[in-house]
C-alpha cells in the first residue's frame, strides 16, 4: 500500500513523553514497538486511544507541502484511523465543486481524474498518490473513506469541468433562470481565460451580476444550489485579486476566503457530514472558533534534513535550536516520536509549527529527518 519509505515510519519507539516541571530535560518514557508489517497499527495504538471519542482530528502540516516524511505519516495515520477508528470523511482545501469531483473520480477508480482537483504539489506528491490508491481501493472495500472540499475555489480543472455540470440532467434547468444571451454571455467570460481575474473589471463585474442571477433559481439539488453560490463568491474573490489595491488585496482575499469557507463548511455540517468522523487535512483556523474543543489535532515537526517540493531542488533544513521542541524530542535519538503535551510539562516552543502554546496540539509526530516531497515518475498531466 505504501513505499519503503512509507515503512520506515513503522519505526516510531516513541508513544508517549512527558515533560516534567521539575527538569528542563524531556523524561524518557518509551514504548519499544520494533519494526511492523505496514499493515499492523500496534505503533499508533496510543494515538488511537488519545483520540478517544473525538469525531474530528486535524492534521497539521508543518512545511507547506514540502516534508515529504510529513506527507507519508499523514497517509499512514489516515489509514489507520479510517481503518480501526472509523474515520470515513477527508476534509481537504479544495473547491466545493472541486470536491465533488474528486469523489466522483474516486468513485469511478479514475486516480488520474481525481487528483486533477488538487494542487500541483499534491497531485505530483509520492506520498498524495498512495494515499489516492488507498482511497480508490476503499472504494471496493465495503469501507469507503470519502473526500470533500470546502472553499469557493475554481482551479482550470474544476472550472472547465463546470459546464458539462451544469448540462447533466441533475443541474440543467438551472440556466434557465438566464435568458439565451445572458447563458452564452455567461460562458463566454467564463471560458475566456484560464483565470478569471485575467477579465477586466466591467467583465468580471457582468459576470458576478449573471451568477447573482443564477442564485435565484430554486433546485431540488441542494449541492447545485451550493455551487451556484460558490460561483458567485469565485467571481469575487476574483475581483478582490484582479482589481483591489495593492495594500489591500491580500487581507481582504483572506478574509472573503474564510467567509466564504465558514459558510460552505456550515452547509456540509448540515448536509454533508451528519454521522461522519472527519478527518481535517486542512480548515483548522475555520472551524476553531466554532468547533475547537470538538477537534482533536495533530501537528507535525521535524528536527532537521531536507525539504521540498516535487521536482524542485532539496533545500536543507539546519537542525533545530537548542531548548526548542524539537531539540528536546531529538534527544531521545528515535527517527519518529509521538509526543502528546501535559498540563504539568515545562513548556519548549516549537521551531516549526505554525501554532505555538502548551494547549495548541493534543499530539504532536516528530520526525528526526526530514525529507522532501518527491515527484512520482509518471506524474497526473499539469492542469
Amino acid at each position: 500500500m505504501f513505499s519503503k519509505a512509507t515503512l520506515i515510519l513503522s519505526f516510531i519507539l516513541t508513544s508517549i513523553i512527558s515533560i516534567k516541571a521539575q527538569t528542563p530535560s524531556i523524561i524518557h518514557n518509551i514504548n519499544h514497538i520494533g519494526i511492523l508489517k505496514e499493515d499492523n497499527f500496534e505503533d499508533l495504538e496510543p494515538l488511537g486511544e488519545a483520540i478517544g471519542a473525538y469525531q474530528m482530528v486535524a492534521l497539521e502540516d508543518w512545511a507547506s507541502a514540502t516534508d515529504g516524511s510529513t506527507y507519508e505519516a499523514i497517509g499512514r495515520i489516515m489509514a489507520y484511523l479510517h481503518q480501526e477508528k472509523g474515520f470515513d470523511m477527508i476534509l481537504w482545501p479544495i473547491g466545493l465543486f472541486e470536491g465533488q469531483l474528486m469523489q466522483e473520480a474516486f468513485e469511478a477508480n479514475n486516480k488520474k481524474e481525481a487528483l486533477l482537483n488538487l494542487y500541483r504539489v499534491w497531485k505530483e506528491s509520492v506520498a498524495i498518490n498512495e494515499l489516492a490508491d488507498y482511497i480508490i481501493a476503499s472504494q471496493k472495500s465495503g469501507k469507503t473513506l470519502e473526500v470533500m472540499g470546502a472553499s469557493c475555489q475554481f482551479h482550470a480543472y474544476s472550472k472547465d469541468q463546470l459546464f458539462s455540470y451544469f448540462n447533466d440532467p441533475r443541474s440543467s434547468d438551472i440556466f434557465n433562470t438566464l435568458n439565451s444571451d445572458e447563458s452564452n454571455l455567461f460562458w463566454k467570460y467564463w471560458n475566456r481565460h484560464k483565470r478569471l481575474k485575467n477579465l477586466t473589471k466591467d467583465e468580471l463585474i457582468q459576470l458576478k451580476t449573471l451568477a447573482e442571477k443564477l442564485n435565484q433559481h430554486k433546485t431540488q439539488s441542494s449541492l447545485s444550489t451550493q455551487i451556484v453560490k460558490n460561483i458567485s463568491w469565485f467571481v469575487e474573490l476574483e475581483l478582490i485579486r484582479g482589481h483591489y489595491p495593492a495594500n489591500q488585496l491580500e487581507s481582504a482575499a483572506s478574509s472573503w476566503r474564510r467567509e466564504t469557507t465558514i459558510k460552505n463548511l456550515d452547509w456540509l455540517f448540515k448536509n454533508k457530514l451528519k454521522d461522519k468522523k472527519i478527518l481535517l487535512f486542512g480548515y483548522w483556523s475555520e472551524l476553531q472558533e466554532k468547533l475547537g474543543e470538538e477537534i482533536f489535532t495533530i501537528g507535525f515537526t521535524a528536527y532537521q534534513g531536507a525539504t521540498g517540493r516535487p521536482g524542485q531542488d532539496a533545500k536543507p533544513l539546519a537542525p533545530a535550536k537548542e531548548n526548542s521542541l524539537e531539540y528536546q524530542l531529538h534527544q531521545n535519538k528515535q527517527a519518529y516520536q509521538l509526543y502528546f503535551p501535559q498540563e504539568d510539562e515545562v513548556y519548549f516552543p516549537s521551531e516549526r509549527l505554525k501554532k505555538n502554546g502548551k494547549n495548541a496540539f493534543q499530539a504532536i509526530f516528530f520526525i528526526d529527518q526530514a525529507f522532501p516531497n518527491k515527484k512520482i515518475e509518471a506524474s497526473v498531466p499539469k492542469n
